[in-house]
């Protein structure tokens, strides 16, 4: 009996381990293909304000959402979010979107009524495609945008490409020092 007792307990302790540890476990980066290069991309969670230093310097993150569709980078965003696709299923918006790709910000105008906001792309499960979206900075969108949020994040992953110029170079001065040693020798 209490044999059976400790290893019940047992069990129960290793289990709420498990549980706790995939609870707060980290997101696995995902790898994508993009047309500015490959990127590893995971997911971060917490307000704009708490994050907005990280997520300002993202390859797709412009700044100025007052900037014409063509300078501002919200394409890009929405092309990271078209390959991510699902990949982080639905962890915004009561489960109907992926994580928020921030790509700029305005701020409101004092006297205005122009409201300050966070532009990104995100997928959409009601749409099946990656859409532009913005949280609200102030006024009624004020709880919004302090609301704990699942954002994308990216790190590069340096191209193959580079390796044959690697070996290349480690060649070269391979030979150099050769041909220094074997000058030297005679």
């Amino acid at each position: 009996m209490m044999k059976s007792l400790a290893t019940k307990a047992l069990f129960a302790v290793g289990t709420a381990t498990v549980a706790l540890s995939a609870i707060s476990a980290p997101a696995e980066a995902l790898q994508i293909t993009t047309s500015v290069g490959i990127y590893d991309v995971t997911t971060v969670e917490g307000t704009w304000n708490d994050l907005q230093t990280q997520l300002s310097q993202q390859i797709w993150f412009t700044g100025d959402l007052l900037q014409s569709t063509e300078d501002n980078n919200s394409a890009l965003a929405e092309e990271f979010a078209s390959l991510v696709n699902t990949g982080f299923n639905f962890p915004n918006a009561g489960g109907l979107t992926g994580p928020y790709f921030a790509f700029g910000t305005n701020t409101p105008v004092s006297g205005t009524t122009t409201r300050g906001n966070v532009g990104f792309a995100n997928w959409s499960s009601l749409n099946s495609s990656a859409v532009l979206n913005s949280l609200d900075v102030v006024g009624n969108g004020e709880a919004e945008f302090n609301v704990s949020k699942t954002w994308a994040v990216a790190t590069p992953i340096p191209t193959p490409a580079l390796l044959p110029g690697l070996i290349g170079m480690g060649v070269a001065a391979w030979r150099k020092r050769k041909g220094e040693a074997d000058a030297t020798e005679a």
